[in-house]
């Protein structure tokens, strides 16, 4: 069955009725290929171990790999959380929203998939309207790994989507061609501060932001 297909611009208006049927097609656990201030793509809602699976396997990614989140605010990424520091706040206050995933300990509100077993989260809130939209009509959250197979590079089109993950899709959000960097990933456990991957927001930005006087 081909996906259900819409193309937005970024910050154009979704209607109603749009609005409802991608809800409840969230709720039941089915796969968005979706803008983000980054890259496309590929979500689900975080809440049902079966669900996160079927993206695993969608995309052929180890289940050993972490999935990230894209959180529609700070106070749904604090609800999965198991911690909060100064280091984390001050990155946050100065990036978000934006493409930066900060890495904390999470408590047992999300399946042990989703952090394949490593007790942490990366999460980030996205600038992106249709990205912040989906975690908002997914109960504040929305997994958004890259739309591509493990592996590969990212896909900057949507008409790019290989049959293996199309097959797999129920719905196709089209906002044109994006050529961003991926989000540069923070790991801010138990206080500390250690980058895991630099994208988007530089490790010079980074460093002068938590040594800038408050």
């Amino acid at each position: 069955m081909e996906p259900l297909y819409w193309r937005f611009e970024k910050g154009e208006k979704i209607p109603r009725e749009v609005r409802d049927l991608w809800r409840r097609l969230l709720g039941e656990g089915k796969i968005f290929f979706y803008p983000t201030e980054t890259i496309y793509g590929l979500g689900v809602a975080p809440y049902q171990e079966k669900w996160v699976q079927d993206l695993y396997e969608a995309k052929g990614r180890p289940e050993t790999k972490p999935l990230p989140i894209i959180a529609s605010s700070l106070e749904h990424a604090k609800k999965v959380w198991a911690e909060w520091n100064p280091i984390a706040e001050r990155l946050i206050k100065a990036f978000w929203p934006g493409p930066l995933t900060i890495v904390l300990e999470a408590n047992t509100e999300l399946p042990e998939i989703v952090h394949a077993k490593t007790g942490k989260l990366g999460i980030r809130v996205s600038p992106h309207p249709l990205a912040r939209l989906l975690a908002e009509l997914s109960g504040g959250l929305i997994i958004a790994t890259s739309a591509n197979p493990s592996g590969d590079a990212p896909i900057s089109d949507p008409s790019l989507i290989p049959e293996s993950i199309k097959k797999s899709i129920a719905v196709i959000i089209d906002s044109g061609t994006i050529l961003g960097l991926p989000s540069t990933v923070v790991d801010c456990s138990k206080g500390k501060f250690r980058i895991l991957r630099e994208g988007a927001i530089s490790i010079k930005s980074l460093t002068l932001a938590l040594e800038e006087k408050i």
